[in-house]
């Protein structure tokens, strides 16, 4: 499997809580409607601890079955006009795309 990783922050000003929820109802479908057909799992990850003084609020995980798959959804992606969460709540995401393995325990 291919994941495509968003890590963010939080524009100044923007109320956290109100953030979280806009992302979990409204933005996850619009990413959802433009990385199909290829998603094949999509998981969102709110920071609850911070290590170091970092403003990262959080990142999106979209897993594809190959690269060239998660290609194809990112370039829908860079194409598609950004909704509300990635125009007005969040600063400019980084966007990457890793390959994952396992590490056994």
């Amino acid at each position: 499997m291919v994941k495509f990783v968003g890590l963010f922050s939080l524009r100044p000003g923007v109320d956290p809580e109100d953030a979280y929820r806009y992302w979990r109802e409204k933005h996850t479908i619009w990413a959802k409607n433009v990385m199909r057909p290829e998603l094949r799992r999509y998981v969102t990850n709110r920071l609850t601890h911070r290590f170091g003084k970092d403003d990262i609020f959080g990142f999106a995980e979209l897993w594809f079955d190959d690269m060239q798959s998660a290609m194809r959804a990112a370039e829908r992606l860079q194409k598609a006009k950004p909704d509300e969460w990635l125009s007005k709540w969040i600063k400019p995401p980084t966007r990457f795309v890793v390959m994952e393995a396992d590490v056994e325990l």
